[in-house]
C-alpha cells in the first residue's frame, strides 16, 4: 500500500529545507492541505508532484533493483533480506545498520542524513510514531525523537488539537417517598456536539536513538544517558526475570523510566562469562 500524497510531498519539502533550500513551512502537517503542499513544491523546488500511486506500480529494473538492495560500500553477502512493504528497508534487522556508512544508511531508511536536531518540542508528533526514523546522523546514530532541551526563556510551544463528540448533561433527581429530596446526579443528554479540545505541549523532550554500537535503544536529555525501559524487559523475557543488578538500577532521563547503562553492560557481561566461557566474573 502507497502511503498518502500528502505525507510524499511533505517529506520532499523537508528533505528540500535540509538541503539548504528556504521553503517556509509555518504550519503543522497536519494544518496544510494537499493543495497548499503542491503549490509549495512547485514554488520552491520546481519538481512535479509526487504521485503515491505511480511509485508504487512503476517496474524497477533489475540493475537498479539491485544496486538500491546492496549499496556500493557493502558486500552484496552481507547484505539485509528484503523486508516487507510497510515500512523501510532493514528497518527490522537494526544488527545490520553497523554494516553501512551513515549516508548510505540514511538512504535506506529513506530519512535526512542530518546532525541538526528540533528547536521545539512535540514537531513529530503527528507524523512519526516511536519506532519510525527521523533521521541519522554523521555518527551514524538513528534518531526515533529529537532531544530538545527547556529553553532558557520562554517559547511558544506545539499544541495537539484533538476533536471530540460530547453531550448535553442534564440533571436527574430521586425522591423519598415522603416527597423529600434523596439524591440527584448528572446523566448525558440527548444532544451531542463536536468540541476541539487543545493540549499544550511540554518545552522539553527526551531524545531517543539507536547507536549500532549499543543493542538496545537509548534515552538521552541533558547529558545523561540510559538503556530503553521496554527493550530491556523483552531482552529479558519479562520484568520479573531481570535480573536484581539491573533491576535496582533504575533511572529516569527527563521523564522516562530507563535502566542505567554501566548496570546492563556489567550484568551481560557477567552472564556471558558464566555460561559461555564457564569461569564465574570474580
Amino acid at each position: 500500500m502507497a502511503p498518502p500524497r500528502k505525507a510524499l510531498l511533505w517529506k520532499q519539502l523537508q528533505e528540500a529545507k535540509n538541503m539548504g533550500i528556504e521553503v517556509p513551512l509555518t504550519k503543522q502537517y497536519v494544518m496544510y492541505t494537499e493543495a497548499e503542499l503542491d503549490d509549495l513544491l512547485l514554488q520552491y523546488v520546481g519538481a512535479p508532484p509526487a504521485d503515491p500511486f505511480e511509485a508504487a506500480t512503476a517496474p524497477e529494473p533489475p540493475q537498479a533493483a539491485a544496486s538500491a538492495a546492496f549499496p556500493a560500500s557493502v558486500p552484496q553477502a552481507a547484505a539485509p533480506a528484503p523486508r516487507p512493504q510497510s515500512g523501510p528497508p532493514a528497518a527490522t534487522d537494526r544488527s545490520t545498520w553497523s554494516q553501512y556508512s551513515p549516508r548510505d544508511l540514511a538512504t535506506i531508511l529513506g530519512v535526512p542524513l542530518t546532525d541538526r536536531n528540533a528547536d521545539r518540542a512535540g514537531l513529530t508528533f503527528n507524523t512519526h510514531g516511536p519506532n519510525d526514523p527521523l533521521r541519522v546522523d554523521t555518527m551514524g546514530r538513528v534518531w526515533f525523537m529529537d532531544e530538545v532541551q527547556k529553553p532558557a526563556i520562554p517559547k511558544p510551544r506545539m499544541r495537539r488539537k484533538v476533536r471530540a463528540l460530547s453531550s448535553d448533561v442534564r440533571m436527574e433527581h430521586r425522591y423519598n417517598p415522603n416527597g423529600t429530596l434523596d439524591e440527584s446526579f448528572e446523566v448525558a443528554g440527548e444532544n451531542v456536539h463536536e468540541i476541539e479540545i487543545k493540549i499544550t505541549l511540554p518545552s522539553s523532550q527526551v531524545g531517543v536513538y539507536f547507536d549500532p554500537r549499543f543493542p538496545f535503544k537509548i534515552h538521552q536529555y541533558n547529558g545523561r544517558r540510559a538503556f530503553d525501559y521496554e527493550e530491556i524487559r523483552d531482552y529479558y523475557g519479562g520484568l520479573d526475570l531481570i535480573p536484581t543488578s539491573i533491576r535496582e538500577k533504575t533511572i529516569y532521563i527527563g521523564t522516562d523510566l530507563c535502566f542505567d547503562m554501566n548496570a546492563v553492560r556489567d550484568t551481560i557481561e557477567k552472564e556471558y562469562r558464566e555460561r559461555v566461557l564457564g569461569r564465574s566474573a570474580f
